[in-house]
């Protein structure tokens, strides 16, 4: 095989890779889009790349794409709700352990990740 066919099939199979990446990072950002999320923050924990794993009360862990690090303010019993066709997750928190009420202390945008 020659040199040119060699670098023409790697520069074709290159480009496929990226196209499909691409269609695929959006199909992806569409759907998170389209999702509405209603999560209440139960168990946190950090790996050692200082990346923040989020569980409910049954184990399930947040997963809408976005990383989350040990440096956000982000913790137990907070309550991350993402509306249906909007970019922003917001977080509340309740204001003491008694409380049944949730106060807003921080809104994500996922528009431009």
């Amino acid at each position: 095989m020659s040199s040119k066919k060699r670098i023409l099939i790697f520069f074709s199979v290159f480009g496929i890779i990226i196209i499909s990446s691409f269609l695929f990072g959006e199909k992806s950002k569409k759907r998170d889009f389209k999702s509405s999320i209603n999560f209440v923050v139960h168990n946190k924990k950090i790996n050692s790349a200082l990346k923040l794993s989020l569980f409910n009360d049954k184990g399930k862990e947040f997963d809408l794409g976005y990383v989350f690090y040990s440096f956000d303010k982000i913790y137990e019993g907070d309550s991350l709700v993402k509306y249906q066709n909007s970019h922003i997750l917001y977080v509340y928190r309740k204001s003491n352990d008694n409380s049944s009420y949730y106060s807003k202390v921080d809104s994500l945008n996922f528009e431009h990740r």
